[in-house]
């Protein structure tokens, strides 16, 4: 075995050995560390990015009735994922990634207001009052 190690270090192919099962399981716990063992990984980036999207746009999905997630959490979310897109190579990629990131991120944080002015208001009457978007279309 340490011989195949040794190889594949010589080779450089050390990462593609490492990463490729790390891509397979694509949790967002895998890709993270597929990424931390690479920051040239654009694949797995590509994937995690996707992921936490997903995930975002999950939790808006049913505005302006309710929100599906922690907000919180979600918040920290946001965060993360641009600095993902941030890393991204592909110029085209990354505009895609970041017009979707800001139609998100605008009612995540929309919905964090008004849940923090804790308003006797629905979240729709809330959104119009104070000009936020309220629906994820």
């Amino acid at each position: 075995m340490k011989y195949k190690s040794n190889f594949f270090r010589r080779q450089n192919l050390w990462c593609v050995y490492l990463l490729t099962p790390l891509r397979w399981q694509a949790t967002e716990e895998s890709l993270r560390y597929a990424i931390a063992l690479s920051k040239h990984e654009e694949i797995a980036r590509h994937l995690l990015i996707c992921r936490i999207l997903g995930h975002l746009d999950f939790g808006v999905h049913e505005l302006p009735y309710g929100y599906c997630g922690n907000i919180l959490e979600d918040i920290g979310k946001l965060r993360e994922v641009q600095t993902l897109i941030s890393e991204i190579n592909d110029g085209q990629m990354r505009e895609e990634y970041m017009k979707e990131l800001q139609r998100v991120k605008e009612l995540v944080l929309s919905y964090a207001d008004y849940v923090a002015s804790n308003a006797p208001l629905t979240f729709k009457s809330w959104a119009e009052l104070n000009n936020r978007p309220f629906h994820p279309w």
